[in-house]
Parts: structure tokens; sequence; C-alpha cells
């Protein structure tokens, strides 16, 4: 199998409600552009196949806003980050179960760069900061 289609069938029963394409695309490049080890796709192979539809959780009426009830806010900053460093617009689904598995990567900046420069290679569009 080759990396997408190793992707499709992790997400099985789910593949057809994965609103993200995208995501998918661009793990099979990184994948066949060897930036993922064995180790680190087994495992964002792994994530993929646990993936569910999530919804926010629900509040009552009149109940303050608690910005971090939603465990997703803290991941947003990390998607924010990672876009930063690539320079692209990356897909929020695979920046998340890239930026996991390559947490440790030595020049992190330079890792994301290269990322950045496969998401370019898919015409995944460049990030734009808005905050200033």
């Amino acid at each position: 199998m080759d990396p997408r289609e190793e992707l499709e069938a992790a997400l099985a029963e789910h593949l057809d409600r994965f609103e993200e394409p995208l995501s998918l695309d661009l793990l099979a490049a990184l994948r066949e552009e060897g930036m993922l080890r064995d180790d680190e796709w087994a495992e964002i192979l792994s994530m993929v196949a646990h993936w569910a539809p999530r919804t926010s959780p629900r509040q009552a009426p009149g109940d303050p806003i608690v910005m971090d009830s939603d465990e997703r806010n803290a991941d947003w900053i990390k998607i924010v980050r990672a876009r930063r460093f690539a320079g692209r617009m990356l897909p929020s689904w695979a920046t998340l179960w890239v930026w996991y598995q390559c947490r440790d990567v030595d020049g992190v900046t330079s890792y994301w760069a290269a990322v950045g420069g496969v998401a370019a290679s898919l015409g995944i569009a460049p990030f734009e900061d808005s905050s200033h």
C-alpha cells in the first residue's frame, strides 16, 4: 500500500466524514519524502485510526465562557505555530498529528520549513499572519 492508501485504510469507517482530505495528501507526501520515520508513521496511523468526528462541549445558556473548557483550544496554538514555521496554511489535522510526532526534532524551525516546502508543492496557500 502507498501512504495515502494506508491513511484511508486507517480512517476506515470515518473516511466519508473526514472533511480535510488535504491532511491526507500532506501526510502521504511527507512520508513519501522520507520526513516521517517508521515509528512516527506508525504512531500517526494509530492517531488517524482513532480519529472520530468531534463536537464542542455543550454549555448551558448563561454560563460564563471558559476558554480552556475545550481541550482543542491548546491544539490551535500548536497548529498556528507550525503554520508560522512552515510559512503555509497547513491543514489542521495533519499539522497536529505531525506536531505530536516530531516535537523532539532537532532544528524544529528548519523541519517545519521543509514541511512548508512539501506543502507548497501540493499548492497549499502561504501563511498570512493577521496578528500583526
